[in-house]
């Protein structure tokens, strides 16, 4: 049997590659995270919103204050590499084996993650460079997750027997996995 799709067809074929991609990303923005976290310096948009560099805010208010924030970067870093590191595996264990619960995993994920980045406009911060990033990622992730979708999701939903993810012959009733 002849595959005769192209490059961006057999990449963007069920969503997987999307997904993953969107999981390197995590990893590489965690990483990032961290590594500018050791260098002792804040960000420009930091700088901005504070008024202060690292330095001077350590002599303004205390030092503590400046350690808070780089524990708090590197949290949040180490964060971003955990859920990447989750997508990854999910794209390429679970949903390549059909487990439709992965997907919803990813939904469910991605739905708390994305909005929870809102959460800065109720405080009045914008980061640039993350609402870039996010505005980045989000139709990679969005177009990753719609192609990953289970056939007849809707109808799995509701219950349909006939509903199963593209190479799972178990259907939706496979969560708990095993």
């Amino acid at each position: 049997m002849r595959d005769d799709r192209g490059i961006l067809e057999a990449l963007l074929a069920d969503g997987r590659f999307l997904l993953s991609l969107t999981g390197f990303v995590l990893v590489l923005s965690g990483g990032f995270a961290i590594l500018q976290s050791l260098t002792g310096y804040f960000l420009p948009q930091d700088v901005h919103a504070l008024g202060f560099d690292a330095q001077h805010l350590a002599a303004a208010a205390n030092l503590r204050v400046v350690h808070f924030m780089f524990h708090d970067r590197v949290a949040f870093g180490g964060t971003l590499l955990a859920i990447g590191f989750a997508y990854w595996f999910l794209a390429e264990f679970a949903l390549r084996d059909g487990q439709a619960w992965a997907w919803w995993v990813f939904c469910i994920s991605g739905v708390c993650g994305f909005a929870s980045f809102l959460s800065y406009l109720s405080y009045g911060y914008l980061d640039n460079w993350h609402g870039v990033a996010t505005l980045l990622l989000l139709p990679v992730y969005l177009a990753g997750l719609w192609r990953a979708r289970p056939v007849n999701w809707i109808g799995a939903m509701r219950g349909a027997p006939d509903s199963h993810s593209v190479g799972d012959d178990r259907g939706w009733d496979s969560w708990p996995p095993g």
